[in-house]
């Protein structure tokens, strides 16, 4: 059943979720992000997440910052409405697509543009 919840929580849309499995989806894509941001190459390389070819900086970028949208998408959710515990995986996103220089130029091919995040956010009152 967990890996069925890990797959599910990674291919779902935010809007789809039942509200009787954000908190369940909201664990699944943690540990996934726990994962792909302590694990080293060669445990990721193993686990399929890198093909061969693939460069794995921007793999493992992509991935986290796929992951990071969706947990804060998922903890933004009205029913759970936790902006205090999404704020650190927001603030991780700015910085690492700052870094990447993806927020300047707008570089869609690096994952989420954090300006397209910002614009379709829920306003909170």
């Amino acid at each position: 059943m967990l890996p069925s919840l890990f797959k599910w929580s990674w291919f779902v849309h935010a809007s789809d979720v039942p509200e009787d499995l954000l908190e369940p989806c909201i664990f699944a894509l943690k540990m996934f992000l726990r994962l792909l941001e302590e694990s080293p190459e060669q445990i990721l390389r193993a686990s399929g997440y890198y093909l061969p070819g693939q460069d794995p900086a921007t793999v493992n970028h992509t991935l986290t910052a796929n992951c990071r949208m969706k947990v804060t998408f998922a903890l933004m959710n009205s029913k759970i409405d936790r902006p205090a515990e999404a704020a650190p995986c927001l603030k991780k996103s700015i910085e690492a697509e700052t870094k990447q220089g993806s927020w300047q130029k707008r570089d869609y091919k690096h994952g989420w543009s954090i300006q397209f995040f910002l614009n379709i956010m829920p306003k909170h009152s």
